[in-house]
């Protein structure tokens, strides 16, 4: 992946209940992986309405501590690269730390460490587009989080989610929609279908990056 990707997403379904749409990346299989996060929950898109939104090559990851009430700012990340949480003469800082061949994260992850002692350890999130799309909580003292970053995400009627929830495994168990977003510069995803014969996402356009 080498630029930003635009998706967008249109209703050409008959659905008269005003289905929420959820967007989301799934994770990798790993307990130091992290979670599968609500990114995007598209509301009132009726028939023949869009919604635009953007995968975005860059991606910012902050922490929290003492259950959310602090935490740092967003900061750009890089994949290959490893952060840290650290405790300053100033106070708790997160910074890129030095690798090493035994612990240098593959070309679609980056990792963050947890290097400082609170209580119930601390959530490190991930945001692409501005919103949360990777989640790790109770990262505990001298643990990591993995960010693995796959160029496909997943589109599904979910009424009961908001952006920024951590999305369950029975959740991604469903039938949702797998979009590959490997080699393009924009992507149209369509919902078609009724409530008798059940909705169904299409890739109804796109164009190579």
């Amino acid at each position: 992946m080498t630029t930003d990707i635009n998706i967008l997403f249109v209703n050409k379904s008959n659905d008269e209940d005003n289905s929420s749409v959820l967007v989301f990346l799934k994770p990798t299989e790993s307990n130091l992986t992290a979670q599968s996060t609500a990114w995007q929950v598209i509301d009132n898109i009726g028939y023949n309405c869009w919604h635009k939104f953007t995968y975005t090559l860059n991606t910012s990851v902050m922490a929290l501590w003492d259950g959310g009430n602090s935490g740092t700012f967003p900061m750009e990340t890089t994949n290959g690269k490893v952060y840290a949480l650290k405790e300053t003469k100033g106070g708790f800082s997160l910074e890129e730390t030095p690798s090493t061949n035994q612990n240098t994260p593959p070309s679609n992850e980056f990792d963050v460490i947890n290097k400082v002692g609170t209580t119930n350890g601390i959530s490190v999130v991930a945001f692409k587009d501005g919103n949360p799309i990777l989640t790790k909580k109770i990262v505990a003292k001298g643990e990591k989080a993995e960010f693995v970053f796959h160029p496909k995400i997943f589109f599904g009627l979910c009424s009961e989610y908001q952006v920024g929830d951590v999305v369950n495994s029975a959740v991604m168990s469903e039938e949702f929609k797998e979009v590959s977003l490997e080699d393009l510069k924009s992507i149209t995803v369509t919902l078609k279908g009724n409530a008798r014969d059940g909705f169904t996402f299409e890739v109804s356009e796109q164009v190579p990056a």
